[in-house]
């Protein structure tokens, strides 16, 4: 018999540790009246009473015990019951004193998936029916027929437990600690694999992709929902009887000039039987019974012959007569500018069919638009629950659940942009579901309401190229595309940015600093402020980070600064070393290192760090600010602007020089060109007399 076959494996082997009786789930907050299985349920335990990811189906949820025989399946409910409840007494009777919190359903599923494998191997391969008998050679040799990195560390950790939990395994575990003292990733010899594994999308995917979904958002959006309402109200059936018969509305019905037949064109019908043969078109009945009927039914040109029949003779007498329109749920349609420049409706003749797909489209840009923008992952964003927008700190927020490694699903805010909430909004009148944001576009189960994101990303890309000519959008290179891969776009993005790092430790729980910086100029009112100092504070304190290496080196007299502004620099240095000697009572209350991070960030709160220099950022000495434009000076430091060689705000570190003298060498090697122009040569030496000007320098310091 093959290892995993028989009827015996949905039996369960007796546990000498836990009950059969026993409830799997002692550890975890419950849902009220989902039944919770019994630890000798077999083959599997639904655990849908715990609270799932808003990105989890329910089959998510369920462990399934396919071991090679009795004993391994035993074995893995023991170690499943222990990682769902670390605080129970028989485990702390067998001397584990764990932490309270229970592994998620996804971590616990992967080891029972392993010990599947492992079975199997060990019955192949004559392993000792004991744990207790097998070596380090033996888990050794298991090791070596395993591939991949990560597939790997699963197995070590899983094999781990057959250790760590083998006080409470029948008839014991292994008697040693599986490759002690090397991690998981050591073991698997991906130690140095310790970045984010996940690729971001490449720009020239990004930026297209973006514009398409905002095509549908912002434009196509208000036809498609125009056109669902209009067919839904079309497509419900009237409750209570007719005044009239089928037969006497559809001879009154057609008895009106205005009335056309509708009919399919081209492709429009998605069972191949129906589409129009030979380029002709088809009469598209179920649209025709209910525009008869008022909504009533979709089968009168259907069942029974004896009265089908008849009314589709009379129907077809005027078809032959071409009193025919196509079928366009979608009327008056926004014009946009074609790829050929002529501008037309953006979608024409569509069907019921097409309309539903596009509805979906349409849905699938939300969810883009909003991971692109606002750095949330796939379980917070399906997790956004109806009427979420809301003011934080003057600013427009999201608010959802935290799942990730937060038992409680806490709520948490995160700042959006308005084209964001627009985006909301739309997904909000599309979805079916009484609570959730992101869900089907038709009626749902409320218990099943997940979306298969990654299939409806990859379904919106193809949509977009198949139509891109004609809606006027940019083709989209055909790439991988991922939720979590938004996420990490963006936060490269970001980091790019001026003063980015502090933008990702805000916006990875979540906000953007250059997009709520840029909320402030809108003008939201008395809360802005309290949030736009909330952000400088953390702005100024990772500045003074960076600044407290210099004030160290000052301090030990060595020289810190050249430049126009180096002296200014020093005597603010010189001005926290002062305050510093002075605060010994704030230095043993909140310690040395703070003290000096609180008293840089207070003298330096408008300093603004660059590769080139560091500015000072006092306005009344700031050249840029002086030298404006055709509207005269500026009154903001304008750092693109620096004349580094004249400014009283510049100031050159040791970690600024090599910088400039790399640029000097440049000069000077092109320089050396004797055909080059005269006005060319006059322009690069001075650049060359302004980068001396600055390395030459004078150097300030603490014995300077």
């Amino acid at each position: 018999m093959k290892p995993g076959s028989g009827p015996d494996l949905h039996l369960a082997a007796k546990s000498s540790t836990f009950a059969d009786e026993e409830q799997v789930l002692q550890s975890s907050k419950l849902i009220a009246g989902v039944p919770v299985p019994a630890f000798a349920a077999m083959p599997e335990w639904d655990l849908n009473a715990l609270p799932r990811n808003a990105n989890t189906q329910p089959q998510g949820h369920i462990i399934r015990f396919k071991a090679a025989n009795l004993r391994w399946n035993l074995w893995s409910r023991e170690v499943a019951f222990s990682m769902l409840n670390p605080s129970h007494p028989q485990l702390r009777a067998g001397g584990l004193f764990l932490p309270n919190t229970p592994n998620a359903v996804s971590t616990v599923k992967k080891s029972i998936n392993v010990y599947r494998g492992l079975s199997s191997y060990a019955l192949e391969n004559g392993l000792p029916a004991d744990l207790g008998r097998w070596t380090q050679r033996d888990l050794d040799r298991y090791r070596k027929q395993l591939t991949g990195p990560r597939d790997i560390a699963a197995q070590i950790q899983s094999l781990r437990y057959l250790f760590k939990y083998r006080s409470v395994l029948t008839g014991g575990g292994l008697r040693f600690e599986p490759w002690e003292g090397l991690s998981a990733d050591e073991v698997a010899k991906s130690a140095k694999r310790k970045k984010v594994s996940t690729k971001p999308i490449a720009p020239e995917v990004w930026w297209p992709l973006l514009r398409a979904a905002w095509a549908y958002i912002d434009v196509f959006s208000h036809d498609l929902i125009r056109a669902r309402d209009e067919w839904e109200a079309l497509n419900n059936p009237r409750k209570g009887k007719l005044a009239e018969n089928y037969d006497t509305l559809l001879t009154s019905w057609l008895a009106q000039p205005s009335n056309n037949i509708p009919v399919h064109t081209g492709d429009q019908h998605a069972s191949a039987s129906r589409r129009s043969v030979g380029g002709k078109a088809t009469v598209h009945w179920g649209i025709l019974s209910r525009l008869v009927s008022n909504g009533q039914s979709s089968m009168l040109f259907a069942g029974n012959p004896n009265t089908s029949n008849p009314r589709r003779a009379q129907v077809m007498r005027l078809f032959m007569q071409q009193r025919t329109a196509p079928v366009n749920l979608v009327t008056g349609a926004a014009a946009v500018v074609r790829v050929d420049g002529e501008t037309a409706p953006w979608i024409s003749d569509v069907s019921a069919v097409q309309l539903r797909n596009e509805l979906v489209q349409l849905r699938t840009a939300c969810y883009i638009f909003v991971a692109a923008l606002s750095l949330l992952r796939d379980s917070e964003l399906q997790g956004i629950m109806r009427d979420s927008i809301v003011q934080h700190f003057g600013a427009p927020a999201i608010r959802t659940r935290i799942f990730k490694k937060d038992r409680y699903h806490s709520e948490h805010n995160w700042w959006i942009i308005q084209p964001v909430a627009q985006a909301i909004a739309v997904a909000e009148c599309l979805s079916q579901h009484p609570e959730r944001v992101f869900s089907s576009s038709r009626a749902t189960d409320p218990q099943t309401v997940t979306i298969a994101i990654c299939h409806d990303i990859k379904a919106f890309i193809r949509r977009v190229n198949d139509t891109a000519f004609e809606r006027g959008l940019e083709p989209i290179p055909d790439a991988r595309v991922t939720p979590q891969m938004f996420r990490k776009s963006m936060a490269v993005i970001v980091r790019a940015q001026p003063d980015g790092e502090i933008a990702l430790g805000l916006t990875l729980k979540h906000a953007a600093i250059r997009g709520l910086s840029n909320s402030t100029t809108v003008g939201y009112g008395a809360p802005d402020d309290k949030w736009a100092r909330e952000l400088r504070n953390e702005l100024e304190d990772e500045v003074a980070s960076k600044l407290v290496p210099l004030w160290t080196r000052y301090r030990n007299g060595e020289p810190v600064a050249s430049g126009v502004g180096a002296k200014q620099f020093v005597d603010k240095l010189e001005t926290v070393n002062q305050r510093y000697e002075e605060s010994l009572e704030l230095r043993a209350t909140i310690g040395d290192s703070r003290t000096v991070r609180n008293l840089l960030r207070d003298e330096f709160s408008t300093i603004h760090l660059g590769p080139l220099n560091h500015c000072l950022g006092i306005l009344k000495d700031a050249m840029c600010a002086k030298t404006g434009g055709q509207d005269g000076p500026h009154q903001v430091i304008r750092p693109n602007h620096c004349q580094p060689d004249i400014c009283r705000n510049s100031v050159v570190t040791a970690e600024h020089k090599p910088l400039w003298i790399a640029s000097a060498h440049d000069l000077f090697s092109n320089l050396k060109d004797r055909e080059m122009a005269p006005n060319h040569r006059q322009q690069l030496e001075s650049e060359l007399a302004m980068i001396q000007s600055v390395v030459q320098g004078k150097e300030y310091g603490g014995n300077v």
